[in-house]
């Protein structure tokens, strides 16, 4: 029962996400939330999917949900996807310290603490 009741509200939440999407297809909270539901549904090709949607978009619009899907990545075990998206994040929107934040808390789980101090450099310096 209990997985029935819990896969219903799973179906429910995908089917008011693909609404919003469908009327604002770019829209950040959304993205986010159906990147994460993805995630919890273990759909992964359809996060990446969502996320994909987002190469037309601008940078300075997108780069919250491209955090979230570099956020994905390593906590799907992709790291060096994870890794290659702070860089791009870190590279072309040098302002932003939730990205620094992020990648250093990332470098600092992998217990790699060199990397970890050169986000950390990167950030402060700008």
């Amino acid at each position: 029962y209990q997985r029935r009741v819990h896969g219903g509200r799973l179906e429910t939440c995908q089917s008011v996400l693909n609404m919003g999407l469908r009327f604002c297809p770019y829209n950040e909270s959304l993205l986010v939330k159906g990147v994460k539901h993805q995630e919890q549904t273990n759909d992964l090709s359809s996060c990446r999917v969502l996320l994909a949607r987002l190469k037309s978009v601008r940078l300075e619009k997108s780069w919250k949900t491209i955090l979230e899907g570099a956020l994905f990545e390593a906590r799907s075990g992709n790291l060096t996807t994870a890794r290659r998206v702070f860089k791009y994040l870190m590279k072309n929107i040098p302002r932003h310290g939730p990205i620094y934040h992020e990648a250093y808390k990332l470098e600092e789980q992998c217990e790699n603490y060199a990397r970890a101090l050169e986000v950390v450099e990167k950030g402060l310096l700008g």
